[in-house]
């Protein structure tokens, strides 16, 4: 009778090596939820190195952007911005919706512009918000400023100014609910599109935006970049180290001794 071969044995996990932790540990044991590593964004541009444009035209480029994102399709969008690929985008066109984000991502004009840019910008963002939220008989200004006149309460009551990962949850609780809300937004479904606008975290298109553009007025000078001079070694050794201009020719040692 022939003699059986040796039992099979279960193979077992690699051992890790010395000076490697985690070496042979099975990918399904890994704990999730860890993020990844991602490549620090570059640095902004010198003020005079950046793209100007008019504030009809970051507004338009602004609102072009929460539209398509709210649902919108517009035919001027250029896409010129990744601002769609990185929040939820709506099958469906909703005003109400579209109002929040703008109350959320107007919120940081005034804290990343001069008082009077600012103020020519927001003007031209609530002006080109009202005309497209206009066929659907809703008046996003009215929204936006009331939404972000909570924030403006939100730092009396935290004594300073609110930081980016808090201003939407302080417009949430000082939004209120759909009751206490009414004056502002007139039903329940408006107010639950309103505060999902604002639950999509902290604001971001402008601080983006400053990094590589700004905005001109239309009496505002262009700034010019400033000019250091570089001391040209070439010339400095043309000169005879014996003569000094302002002294007049250098004298003999003999003759300074009579002297």
């Amino acid at each position: 009778m022939a003699e059986d071969g040796p039992p099979a044995t279960e193979p077992k996990p690699a051992e890790p090596e010395e000076g490697k932790a985690g070496a042979g540990r099975s990918i399904a044991k890994k704990t999730r939820g860890g993020r990844r590593a991602r490549s620090p964004a570059p640095p902004p541009l010198p003020p005079a190195a950046r793209t100007f444009l008019t504030a009809e035209d970051a507004a338009s480029w602004f609102v072009s952007d929460l539209m398509e994102v709210s649902g919108f399709v517009r035919a001027s969008m250029r896409h010129r911005s990744g601002y769609s690929h990185y929040r939820p985008i709506l099958t469906k066109p909703d005003p109400w919706y579209f109002a929040g984000l703008v109350a959320l991502e107007a919120s940081k004009i005034v804290d990343l512009f001069p008082p009077g840019k600012a103020d020519a910008i927001l003007r031209e963002v609530l002006v080109q918000a009202d005309a497209a939220g206009a066929r659907h008989d809703v008046r996003v200004s009215h929204v936006v400023l009331g939404v972000m006149g909570r924030l403006g309460m939100g730092q009396l009551l935290l004594h300073g100014k609110v930081p980016d990962y808090l201003i939407a949850k302080v417009m949430r609780i000082l939004l209120g609910s759909a009751k206490t809300a009414v004056r502002l937004i007139p039903n329940k479904d408006a107010h639950e599109q309103v505060t999902s606008a604002l639950k999509i975290g902290h604001p971001v298109w402008w601080r983006m935006f400053v990094r590589r553009f700004d905005v001109r007025l239309g009496n505002e000078p262009r700034p010019q970049p400033k000019l250091i001079p570089i001391p040209d070694p070439d010339k400095d050794s043309d000169k005879d180290p014996d003569k000094d201009p302002d002294k007049g020719p250098a004298k003999n040692p003999g003759e300074a001794a009579a002297a």
